[in-house]
């Protein structure tokens, strides 16, 4: 009896281990295939030059990158490019996609630029002061980037004219593709109304550059074009001024002398000027001042918008999205981002190229997300989040 009660049990606990091995394909989290990993398939190298100029650090930098298989890289941040085009051209078929504005005339080897309307914000704003419409901007900070319609006007993008459109393959039916997407899931960003009274306009323009030049075929040249432009048009006098030095202390100096001459309106383009902007508001109540990238605070970071002051901040996320995707979609497997110093409109033109290149593997892989949301994060601790088809190298 002993012996067949215990065969029983034998058989019994058999029958339930057997059972229990047999896994539901529907229900094992390792049948699962959205859980199931992935092959990466594209790889990019993430770093920051502490400048936003070229130099043979830099430029070593780039050609290690270059040696090891990267094939375009963005050049995001002043003069930086430089080092990035220096490496791209000793190797065969280097490529790099250019920032802020349409690079491609610098270099043939640049197929793009995540570009930020920096001439049309500053067109813009001097319509609204020259028309007597300052009160509608002044004190306030806009945040400019793609429209929500179609026929709205884009702050940011990459350039569609045939000469700057030197992708092997991407389309610009496929750009007008991931546009409607963009635009589908965009959040209407509600720009703030001035509350002030509003200043009487004067008759001269001036701007002053950060470190750069007028013609540093980058920030201060687009912004400068804005102020040519519209004193072109409108038949109003126009100046530009260059700092002696990179400090607060020099960008004041040729702030006030801009104003002795009699100028009415300053354009400051770069975050440089936020600590100058927030002494001069003060200073100088009457002259209207354009600060681009841009909030003022003091040396302890306590911010201040006075009524003559108009900020522009720029969406770069968007921009950089849409450069990385284009790439990518355009074959490239092999990325890099080369930043200038690691502020936040730089972080978000990164960040936005590494979403946009995850994006547009994963719809290559049949697997991108049904909702497109492009992270607007800014803080160099935060890492954006990609799918495993893509590995990012964060290098110091």
């Amino acid at each position: 009896m002993k012996k067949l009660i215990f065969s029983l049990l034998f058989v019994l606990c058999a029958f339930f281990f057997v059972g229990c091995d047999e896994k539901d394909p529907e229900k094992d989290p390792e049948k699962d295939p959205e859980k199931d990993p992935v092959e990466v398939k594209i790889e990019i190298n993430y770093t920051y030059g502490g400048k936003f100029d070229g130099d043979a650090d830099i430029t070593a930098k780039m050609d290690g990158w270059y040696s090891n298989g990267t094939q375009v890289v963005f050049a995001c941040g002043g003069a930086i490019y430089t080092s990035a085009i220096e490496a791209a051209k000793k190797v065969e078929g280097g490529k790099v996609i250019g920032v802020d504005v349409d690079q491609a005339y610098i270099d043939p080897i640049i197929i793009t630029s995540a570009m930020k309307g920096l001439q049309s914000s500053v067109e813009t704003a001097l319509g609204k002061y020259f028309d007597g419409k300052w009160n509608e901007i002044g004190g306030t900070t806009h945040k400019l980037g793609l429209a929500k319609e179609a026929d709205g006007i884009d702050y940011v993008g990459i350039p569609t004219v045939v000469d700057s459109w030197r992708f092997k393959s991407f389309t610009k039916a496929q750009y007008e593709a991931v546009l409607t997407k963009v635009r589908a899931d965009l959040e209407v960003v509600e720009q703030p109304v001035g509350t002030g009274a509003g200043l009487t306009p004067g008759d001269k323009i001036a701007l002053v550059t950060d470190v750069g030049t007028i013609d540093d075929e980058s920030f201060n040249q687009a912004a400068w074009q804005g102020v040519k432009a519209y004193g072109d048009a409108n038949s109003i006098e126009y100046n530009y001024y260059q700092p002696s030095a990179d400090s607060k202390e020099a960008r004041l100096t040729s702030i006030g002398k801009a104003i002795e001459d009699g100028a009415s309106i300053v354009v400051c383009p770069g975050f440089l000027f936020e600590e100058a902007i927030y002494d001069c508001q003060k200073s100088y109540p009457n002259v209207a001042f354009i600060l681009l990238d841009g909030e003022p605070h003091d040396a302890s970071y306590n911010y201040e918008t006075a009524d003559n002051v108009y900020c522009v901040l720029y969406q770069e996320e968007q921009a950089g999205f849409l450069a990385g995707y284009a790439a990518v979609m355009d074959g490239y497997t092999k990325l890099g981002f080369l930043g200038g110093m690691a502020v936040p409109a730089v972080i978000r033109f990164g960040y936005g190229f590494i979403q946009g290149c995850d994006y547009a593997i994963q719809e290559l892989q049949g697997k991108a997300p049904e909702k497109l949301v492009i992270s607007s994060e800014s803080s160099a601790d935060v890492k954006p989040t990609v799918s495993g088809y893509t590995k990012v190298n964060y290098i110091d």
